[in-house]
This record gives structure tokens, sequence and C-alpha cells, in this order.
């Protein structure tokens, strides 16, 4: 979906530079620079890293100024890129829910955790669908419609340097943010 949305921006007015959590290359990791995107790489989201971690992140914000907006798209743990983005002052901190459920494996007491810890990182809450939004932001915000739909597969386009997703074709449906640096956190 992501990369969907990166073929399709004016990327003269939005950039979207990405944040890998794992060394090894990715699948449009050659797309991605031949389109003028940045890749970081973490140190990895093993909590006995988490320190080296957040240096990593500070290091990252402080050398590149221009990021207004971070958008985690990788479960739960996408909090600790939330987490360093708040911690840096990053003004606008999306949690992005793809999936309807918690794979449990052998990590999931720390999925939980970071999953209890995203409301307090986060600043706008967008999802793929009802089952999503409730599986990691609740009962209460579905209920009260307190997320933003981003459907997979739709396009995206700029509007007066504005990042637009486009939902439907319908303007009352758009999603706009006024940042246009943005990074993206993905999970290979």
């Amino acid at each position: 979906m992501l990369m969907n949305y990166y073929r399709h921006i004016d990327r003269e007015k939005v950039q979207f530079d990405f944040l890998c959590n794992k060394r090894k290359p990715g699948a449009y990791d050659e797309e991605i620079q031949k389109m003028g995107g940045k890749i970081f790489h973490t140190p990895g989201l093993n909590p006995v890293k988490y320190l080296k971690y957040l240096k990593c992140m500070k290091e990252l914000f402080e050398t590149h100024k221009e990021y207004e907006i971070i958008e985690a798209h990788n479960g739960a743990l996408g909090v600790y890129a939330l987490h360093a983005a708040r911690k840096n002052r990053i003004p606008v901190r999306i949690f992005h829910a793809h999936g309807a459920s918690i794979t449990k494996d052998w990590k999931l007491p720390l999925k939980l955790f970071c999953k209890s810890k995203l409301e307090k990182n986060l600043t706008h809450r967008f999802t793929c669908g009802i089952a999503a939004a409730e599986c990691y932001f609740g009962h209460k915000v579905v209920e009260k419609q307190k997320y933003e739909f981003v459907l997979q597969g739709q396009g995206a386009s700029t509007h007066l340097g504005r990042l637009v997703f486009e939902m439907g074709g319908m303007a009352q449906n758009n999603i706009v943010l006024d940042e246009i640096s943005v990074i993206e956190t993905r999970q290979d």
C-alpha cells in the first residue's frame, strides 16, 4: 500500500524516507532510492537494544530537522519509533493499524506491552479497517470514530504541498496532513 502511494505522489512536493529495523536489503530499496527516498537503518527492535535505538533515532532527528511526520506500520512494535519521535518533538506521530490481531508468538508479552504504550505516543490513528482499529485502538475509540480510514490500494496525490490520502474519491473523506516531510517505518 505505502509503495503505491509513494509511486503516485508528486515527489517534488512530498518526499517519503524510510526507517528500516533490519539490516538486510528490502524488496523496494532500489526503487525507493531511484525515486529520491532515503533508507535509514536502526539497531533493531530488540528490547535489550532499546537505549541504542533511542540514541540512533535522536541522531537521525537531530541531523534531519525537516522531519515533521512519522508513520509506523509495523504493528505494536511501531511504538518504538513513535516513542522516539515523541521524545524528539516530532509533532505528527501516526500509527497505522493494518492487522486485525496480534500474532501469538514468543514476542507476545512485548507486543502487548508496546500496544499499551501506543496511545501515549501517537497523535493520529489510521486504520485499514474496523477490525484493525478495534485491535490496536480499542472499542471506545472505534465507537467514537476517533480514527481515520486509509484504505489499502487507493491512490495518493498532493494538493498545495499537502499529502492527501484519497479514499473513494470523496473530498470529505480525504485526510490532509499539512506537513510535507515524512518518515515511514517498515518491517521487511
